[in-house]
């Protein structure tokens, strides 16, 4: 079953969290991941939507071998990542075709350790009065955690456009993870018969 990420946040500024601050967040990721886990339970497994949704998006894209390189002291291949032509019938696809860059896959492990993405043209939003990015990318890296599961170590974005055709934004973000630690959560319920 797949996963979801809940981000646990130590300190900010480079300040670690006071004791009492560091116990309210930690109150907030479990409350969130029970939030998830009882939603999973109660919709059921959504692994196979996961998969079929992935297998469309990529289908979306003409993935090319470029090299080989090392990353992080691990063999990967580079693969060169852009859109198709074409419109597509994928959820999504207007933003998609937009989208092109560079991913390295670790050879052993078949896995994604690196990703840089940027937009190749202006992805507009309710017809470019909404909102219009001119500029974005994004570079996500991968750490492989103790019990040999990918996740995300590091993601830096950048965008530039403007809001409701008058206002405009440049923004820079770059989230760090580290630590990794599996949670299990399990909570059970006992009726109180009504008096």
């Amino acid at each position: 079953m797949l996963g979801r990420p809940v981000r646990r946040q130590v300190s900010q500024d480079g300040v670690p969290f006071t004791a009492k601050r560091q116990a309210d967040e930690d109150r907030r990721v479990e409350k969130r991941a029970r939030e998830i886990r009882t939603k999973r339970e109660t919709a059921g497994p959504d692994e196979a939507e996961a998969e079929r949704r992935l297998a469309e998006v990529l289908s979306r894209y003409d993935l090319r071998a470029v090299r080989r390189e090392d990353v992080d002291g691990r063999a990967a291949v580079l693969l060169a990542v852009s859109p198709q032509p074409g419109k597509r019938d994928i959820e999504g696809d207007k933003y998609l075709r937009s989208i092109a860059g560079q991913v390295w896959v670790d050879e052993g492990e078949s896995h994604v350790v690196r990703a840089e993405l940027h937009t190749t043209s202006s992805i507009k939003v309710g017809l470019g009065v909404v909102a219009k990015v001119s500029e974005a990318e994004a570079r996500v890296a991968f750490a492989k955690a103790a019990d040999d599961t990918w996740l995300q170590s590091r993601i830096e974005t950048r965008g530039k456009g403007r809001v409701m055709l008058l206002k405009g934004f440049h923004v820079r973000s770059t989230l760090t993870y580290g630590r990794f630690r599996r949670f299990e959560v399990e909570t059970s319920e006992t009726p109180k018969p009504s008096p």
